[in-house]
């Protein structure tokens, strides 16, 4: 996972794909928007080839958005309503899928 403005910023996520994978992305490029960065753009890339297989940019507009989501799945998770891996395996089941605008159309 690179989180870049200018040079490149690699984070390793664990389950980068997944839906709870994206939205540590997402808060992550939240916090360094908090930061004062004005423009992030983040990309997952497959490790052997490097190809590009998700990105998505952040601007001014998006900042609360994503605050939003980041905030909603950390209470959700809080409070236990976060399904376990066991009860999902896919976006489809993931009550987060419509909310964090990440995944496949639905």
């Amino acid at each position: 996972v690179r989180l870049y403005q200018g040079e490149a910023v690699v984070v390793d996520f664990k389950s980068a794909l997944s839906p709870r994978g994206k939205l540590q992305v997402l808060a992550y490029a939240s916090a360094l928007k908090a930061l004062g960065c004005s423009q992030i753009t983040v990309q997952i890339t497959r490790t052997n080839d490097g190809e590009v297989l998700w990105e998505k940019s952040f601007s001014d507009d998006d900042y609360w958005m994503v605050e939003s989501v980041k905030q909603r799945f950390y209470s959700a998770v809080r409070s236990g309503i976060f399904p376990k891996k066991a009860e999902h395996n896919s976006c489809k089941t993931c009550p987060f899928a419509k909310m964090c605008g990440t995944t496949a159309p639905i």
